[in-house]
């Protein structure tokens, strides 16, 4: 078999251009693309404990820690102690931390839209499924 016809190699290369293209705008915010996904989610949901905001962001605990400790330093987030578990920490956005994810909101619609403009809408409803299909096999 060539190797241009293995799945996973098609599946990596389009992760790579894919992530260059993520790491490229991500870099105008100062940010780290995985920073800025962080904060999308936060956006999307605020106030969660540092577990769901890891298998959210499909994270494992000792990198989202680091990503926590680095936007809380510039002033994007806030711990605070659970009220129903002492054990657990619930992460917040700060008025500024809102102001820069709500703007990279906006941005991840305009680089969704672009990155999808030759597909049809079926295509973008089927190849949604499809990577949703692949990453639940996986």
């Amino acid at each position: 078999m060539n190797p241009e016809d293995c799945i996973f190699f098609q599946i990596a290369k389009a992760n790579q251009v894919a992530s260059k293209f993520y790491k490229r705008w991500s870099q105008q915010y100062k940010l780290t693309a995985t920073q800025s996904l962080v904060l999308s989610f936060l956006f999307v949901k605020d106030g969660v404990t540092s577990n769901e905001l890891g298998q959210q962001a499909v994270l494992d605990s000792a990198t989202l820690t680091g990503i926590i400790d680095r936007l809380e330093l510039i002033g994007y987030l806030k711990r605070e102690q659970n009220k129903n578990d002492r054990r657990a920490i619930t992460i917040f956005l700060t008025d500024e931390g809102r102001k820069i994810a709500q703007a990279i909101n906006t941005h991840i619609q305009e680089v969704n839209n672009d990155f999808l403009s030759d597909f049809t809408k079926e295509e973008d409803q089927t190849f949604r499924v499809l990577l949703q299909k692949i990453a639940k096999r996986l």
